[in-house]
């Protein structure tokens, strides 16, 4: 979406908006069931995946999206699966590693995409080459992307909150990082909250 690209044009109050927007969208696609426990991975997911309709970012594209199936051993959890080529420097160490995959994917990249609507320009954006292969190596190696001085240290609760939330997608260990619909909770809160405090000056 044009929108994510303009970034640099946005509040940070709009850019909270859309972070939130980006992970409502994810987490309504994961929990399709009700159930909280991802029935569906969408597995590219980046600007370019995103259309602005009737005023929001929405979800639409998902051509290398993967229905998961319960683990009939263990009903609680889904089955894994692998995709064959994991191009680009947004995805997950665990894309890059070929290792099985969960809709834990989903929730780093949007992890990328919220840094994206931040700074206006694409993860490892000062190191891209046409493979994308150092990128990849460093989220293999477990390096983030840098995020820049002006927003680390910025007071701004809307930029807190949404560097809050790249921290919760940017961990490692994928069994370990949060559901979709708990970063996109946690946008909500905040995003009210400020909204809130706005109405009341």
């Amino acid at each position: 979406s044009r929108i994510i690209y303009k970034g640099g044009k946005l509040s940070s109050l709009q850019k909270l908006q859309y972070a939130y927007e980006v992970t409502a969208g994810l987490a309504a696609v994961h929990d399709i069931d009700g159930e909280k426990l991802s029935a569906v991975t969408q597995g590219d997911l980046k600007a370019d995946q995103y259309l602005f309709m009737d005023g929001m970012l929405k979800i639409g594209d998902f051509n290398r999206g993967r229905f998961l199936r319960r683990n009939s051993t263990a009903p609680d959890t889904a089955c894994t699966y692998t995709i064959g080529v994991n191009d680009g420097a947004y995805r997950s160490p665990e894309e890059y590693k070929y290792l099985p995959q969960t809709s834990a994917i989903d929730v780093w990249a949007v992890g990328s995409l919220m840094y994206h609507i931040l700074h206006r320009y694409e993860v490892w954006n000062e190191i891209q080459t046409r493979d994308n292969k150092e990128a990849q190596r460093r989220v293999m190696d477990g390096e983030l992307p840098k995020i820049a001085d002006k927003y680390k240290k910025s007071d701004d609760p809307a930029i807190q909150a949404i560097l809050s939330a790249i921290d919760m997608c940017y961990v490692y260990d994928p069994e370990k990082r949060a559901k979709a619909w708990e970063v996109s909770s946690f946008l909500k809160k905040k995003l009210d909250k400020i909204k809130r405090a706005k109405r009341e000056e």
